[in-house]
């Protein structure tokens, strides 16, 4: 089944629709399911859709969707993508600008049918028409005080807290540390060595320690550049030596750092071979024996894959080397427990990055726990007239704290079971985004669910739907709802935050905390605007970072 993103309502289901009476017989069919888009829509609206009557079927022509619920009907167009629900009078749409209702005669600015005859424009169409309009709470509302468990969640960590010590990273929340073993230190195998050729001799006990497999030796590349892999055989000596010897201490192991940068002058550089994808695979199959071999509870974990530059691309596909390593491996297993990827993108990217892995491990036939084990982007003094930036999207510390809260909440909405900044030495203590990444940890520990609006993905191969409007995601645990709201227009955007309870605990993105009361079954809060575009010479103004994030935390 095609993902569902969220594209416009196809008029032909709203004449159907507009049929439907208010409820629908509650015979409801056996064993049928919620999905993928109409699953996600369900959760923001479960009072409208309420319970399933069928799973969904498929307009063998168009290949449009269609399920009935309890509610009315909800409806997929494949031809753009959008996910709506109408009740037969009422139409929710999760479009552009998040979840928008409407009345079935009327229509949004951004719709396809925007102007058609019988239609009236939503609140005069264009910029007065309501930027998101969540359903508000009209039933009894929770008295509890906004829950925080203060207990660890293993999900997020950093990379070499050696370099700052453990009691920082705990201070924030952190439960990991990636630290390198260097290889390419050892001037021939002596498994005596070994504490001398990595990163975490001074760390200390109290955390996860996540070890990462780097370079290669001069011994068995012939002394070649660092970069040159060794034999297969010398690999699989050294990870099984390494594995045992290190058992108890690091029992999970990261098979490499961006193998697929293919270009010399990038700073991620660190793998030279002539056939990338399939020489790190055998390497990989080579590190994975070794490991389990000296330690078989170990986890190991796929080598860490980057965004990589046009140049290593084939057909724009920038997930090029995964595909051939695919290509290669045939039926054989992949030679990892779980997968790992550095994303130092914008935080639509880092969700349909993980998105799209997810995806295509699923069509073969597994879906691995995947690791976002870096994440951070480039900084720069200060931004540019009218608060731009160039091409490598380069942005100042007020827009890096911005950055943050959104890269954690979708990565977590895309699916990453492990977050790692990067590095932990850019945040000591008496850095400003210090406190952002102790709040974001704070108010997205222990979550179980999470749901974006609008998906922001595109359907039609383009890098990433840089749509302007509110971005929330929602996200659930034990007792708790978080929601994270940004903005990415160029003007302040106005959210109302569905109330579950009475009152809430709403954090800036410095970390300040101030407590709310719901007001009609909800929470009404002012996003500030973008702040840095880059001014593209396609004559785009690319906003890649949503303005500053406010995240709200309410019992459920």
């Amino acid at each position: 089944m095609l993902l569902r993103g969220l594209r416009r309502l196809i008029p032909a289901a709203l004449l159907l629709a507009a049929s439907l009476p208010a409820a629908i017989s509650a015979a409801a069919a056996p064993s049928c399911t919620f999905e993928l888009g109409f699953a996600a829509l369900q959760q923001l609206i479960p009072q409208q859709v309420g319970a399933c009557q069928e799973n969904e079927t498929h307009n063998p022509t168009n290949g449009d969707g269609l399920q009935h619920s309890s509610g009315g009907l909800l409806v997929w167009r494949k031809a753009d993508n959008w996910t709506a629900f109408t009740d037969g009078f009422h139409t929710w749409i999760n479009g552009p600008r998040g979840l928008q209702q409407r009345l079935n005669t009327q229509r949004f600015s951004w719709e396809g049918d925007f102007g058609a005859p019988g239609t009236t424009p939503v609140g005069g169409g264009g910029p007065s028409e309501p930027v998101l309009t969540l359903p508000v709470s009209t039933g009894p509302l929770s008295t509890a005080p906004a829950p925080f468990d203060s207990s660890p969640d293993g999900r997020f960590g950093g990379i070499q807290v050696s370099d700052v010590g453990v009691g920082v990273a705990q201070d924030l929340g952190l439960q990991w540390t990636r630290e390198q073993f260097l290889w390419n230190n050892m001037p021939s195998f002596n498994p005596g060595l070994f504490a001398s050729i990595s990163t975490d001799q001074h760390l200390g006990s109290g955390l996860r320690e996540v070890g990462l497999l780097n370079f290669f030796a001069p011994y068995c590349n012939g002394g070649q550049d660092k970069r040159v892999p060794c034999s297969n055989d010398a690999v699989t000596q050294y990870t099984t030596a390494l594995a045992r010897a290190e058992q108890g201490k690091v029992n999970s192991w990261i098979m490499y750092n961006e193998p697929d940068i293919c270009n010399p002058s990038n700073p991620g550089y660190a793998w030279n071979s002539p056939n990338r994808a399939v020489d790190y695979l055998h390497y990989a199959q080579a590190a994975y024996t070794g490991i389990k071999a000296g330690n078989p509870g170990a986890d190991v974990i796929l080598g860490s894959l980057g965004i990589t530059d046009s140049s290593c691309q084939t057909n724009g596909d920038e997930m090029t080397f995964w595909h051939q390593m695919l290509a290669a491996l045939g039926n054989a297993p992949l030679p990892a427990d779980e997968v790992s990827l550095n994303i130092h993108k914008e935080p639509e990217k880092i969700y349909d990055l993980i998105k799209s892995y997810h995806e295509s491990m699923q069509q073969h036939g597994y879906d691995k726990s995947l690791w976002l084990m870096e994440v951070g982007i480039p900084l720069i003094p200060s931004l540019g007239p009218g608060n731009t930036t160039d091409s490598g999207l380069e942005v100042d510390k007020n827009n890096q704290e911005s950055f943050l809260i959104q890269a954690y909440a979708n990565a977590i909405a895309a699916g990453a079971d492990h977050i790692g900044i990067y590095t932990m030495r850019d945040f000591p203590p008496s850095d400003p985004a210090y406190n952002t990444i102790k709040a974001a940890v704070k108010f997205m520990s222990h979550v179980t669910s999470a749901v974006k609006s609008p998906d922001n993905r595109s359907a039609g191969g383009k890098y990433v739907d840089r749509l302007e409007g509110v971005v929330t995601i929602t996200m659930k645990g034990p007792g708790f709802e978080t929601v994270v709201a940004y903005n990415r227009s160029l003007t302040p955007q106005t959210v109302t935050i569905p109330a579950t309870a009475t009152t809430a605990v709403v954090s800036d993105k410095h970390g300040n905390e101030t407590t709310m009361s719901a007001q009609n079954g909800g929470y009404t809060v002012t996003l500030d605007p973008v702040g840095v575009v880059y001014n593209a010479p396609w004559g785009e103004t690319v906003r890649f970072i949503g303005g500053s994030p406010v995240m709200l935390r309410q019992a459920d």
